[in-house]
């Protein structure tokens, strides 16, 4: 049961990984307004777990240096639908986050 475990763990982190990569492009390409439009509406439009706080909230708690560093691990293994959003590249080398 607990390799069961682990794989369940990988594969919502990976479906996490890519949602959140695309609403940092999004906000990027200025598709959102921002942050707080994106977590708001990925909570209550998209489903996205609410104890997260949106994706911009989890990039946040999480870090974006280890966000980068998992979608990397992810495009090394599973190819270059997994490519880290420019930006998010750039808040992990400033360890700059998107609410103060």
């Amino acid at each position: 049961m607990r390799g069961f475990r682990h794989v369940a763990e990988d594969v919502q982190m990976r479906l996490v990984s890519r949602f959140v990569n695309e609403a940092v492009l999004c906000l990027q390409e200025e598709i959102l307004r921002s942050p707080t439009d994106g977590d708001i509406g990925a909570i209550f439009g998209l489903g996205f777990p609410p104890f997260l706080g949106g994706p911009f909230r989890f990039v946040d708690s999480y870090g974006a240096g280890n966000l980068v560093k998992k979608i990397q691990e992810y495009q090394s293994t599973y190819g270059d639908h997994f490519q880290v959003a420019p930006m998010l590249e750039e808040y992990a080398k400033t360890a700059r986050k998107f609410y103060n």
